[in-house]
């Protein structure tokens, strides 16, 4: 038998203990929700221990039906303002100092970037 194939197979075993592939990043913040498909239980998740989760969680779901976002268009009106409650992103509940800031919170939660 041929020691080398050993050899050569403990030589690369070794290198890839040595050399791990780096962990995958945890993202802050969800992945752009399953466009096109089901979502229900990402929706779901949303607006915990908000009192309006229920009107939140209709409100995005008949969001994520629209051709805009599909798209990832630019919404045709203030679709997304009902996400922002006095400069509070309700996704995540942090306030910011410009209610342009919690847009951009709700949009990093949705991983919404239109051009």
């Amino acid at each position: 038998m041929d020691n080398s194939y050993y050899s050569s197979q403990t030589t690369a075993l070794s290198a890839i203990i040595r050399n791990p592939p780096h962990a995958p990043q945890t993202l802050t913040y969800p992945q752009r929700p399953n466009v096109g498909n089901v979502n229900d239980n990402w929706v779901f998740a949303q607006f915990e221990g908000n009192d309006d989760a229920e009107h939140l969680r209709t409100k995005l779901r008949s969001i994520l039906d629209q051709q805009w976002w599909l798209l990832n268009l630019a919404p045709p009106g203030n679709d997304l303002d009902e996400f922002v409650r006095r400069k509070r992103c309700l996704f995540c509940g942090k306030r910011r100092l410009l209610a342009k800031r919690a847009m951009r919170c709700v949009h990093r939660h949705l991983d919404y970037h239109p051009p």
